[in-house]
């Protein structure tokens, strides 16, 4: 947030602090293991996010993962900080 030019590109997003940075944090890589466990990572090299997710996008599968998302926002806003 020091740099000027950063402060003014996350400001355009309406991040103007360290707090808003860390409201959009919703779990740890201890809660997410279960949920990608056995996935591909995308790469250069496969691009899978590009060419899998226009196929995937309204999959019933979205409203689940839309679910399990706002249930670790919700747990990360009652953990105490």
């Amino acid at each position: 947030m020091a740099n000027q030019r950063i402060h003014d590109e996350l400001a355009s997003v309406g991040i103007m602090s360290q707090a808003d940075v860390e409201s959009w944090f919703v779990c740890d890589e201890v809660q997410l293991a279960p949920a990608v466990a056995g996935s591909v990572i995308n790469t250069d090299d496969n691009m899978r996010v590009e060419t899998r997710a226009p196929r995937e996008a309204f999959l019933p599968l979205m409203e689940s993962n839309s679910v399990w998302i706002e249930n670790l926002a919700n747990q990360a806003k009652q953990k105490p900080k």
